[in-house]
């Protein structure tokens, strides 16, 4: 008997971090949504697996993927992850606002 996978949190984009999602290429794409669909949104506890940003970000939260960075901010009365910004890590920390 196999029983459905049931995310825990729901991922939501804001429309800038969207539009950079879309510009990375198709491997970092494919990569960075298994690591969202397939460890954030299911884990009960997904800030067990980002690290709290500190300074001008202290409210923001970053999930490392290889050499790309997921900025978010974490709604947990309503278990939602709300995508700031990504990209690489050169340049992420400077779109995050």
């Amino acid at each position: 008997m196999v029983f459905p996978v049931i995310d825990c949190w729901e991922i939501k984009f804001r429309p800038r971090a969207k539009k950079a999602f879309k510009k990375l290429p198709p491997d970092v794409q494919k990569r960075l949504y298994v690591f969202l669909k397939e460890r954030v949104a299911r884990n009960s506890e997904p800030k067990q697996l980002a690290e709290k940003l500190t300074g001008e970000f202290s409210s923001y939260w970053r999930f490392r993927v290889g050499d790309y960075r997921v900025i978010v901010e974490f709604h947990d009365e309503i278990m939602l992850v709300h995508i700031i910004s990504v990209g690489h890590r050169k340049h992420v920390y400077k779109k995050a606002v």
